[in-house]
């Protein structure tokens, strides 16, 4: 990888590096991809209103039971854990490295 491209993905803009933060949650009764969104997004609206109901979330997998794992920037990672504990979510696991959910 040459000089520019490398500088791109370490710092962009004079940005740091973007890292994600991943929430491993459990529901009963088992849920899709597009319910936990949803859920969410709610969550999110009601408590921070409809700007933050737009909020990035990423459904990385949906087990069979009940158990789903989500991908969040770091810097939403607050409301996000505010709408899970006012939603029907429970926080499983959180880490800023996804193989330590397992």
């Amino acid at each position: 990888m040459d000089d520019a491209s490398s500088s791109f993905w370490h710092d962009v803009s004079g940005m740091k590096a973007y890292h994600h933060h991943y929430l491993r949650l459990s529901t009963t009764p088992s849920t899709d991809a597009l319910a936990i969104r949803q859920t969410i997004q709610k969550s999110l609206a009601d408590s921070f209103g409809s700007t933050m109901a737009g909020t990035y979330v990423d459904i990385l997998w949906v087990g069979e039971d009940g158990q789903s794992v989500i991908r969040v920037n770091p810097a939403d990672k607050p409301a996000i854990l505010q709408a899970i504990a006012s939603s029907s979510f429970s926080l499983v696991k959180e880490s800023r490295f996804l193989a330590a959910l397992l």
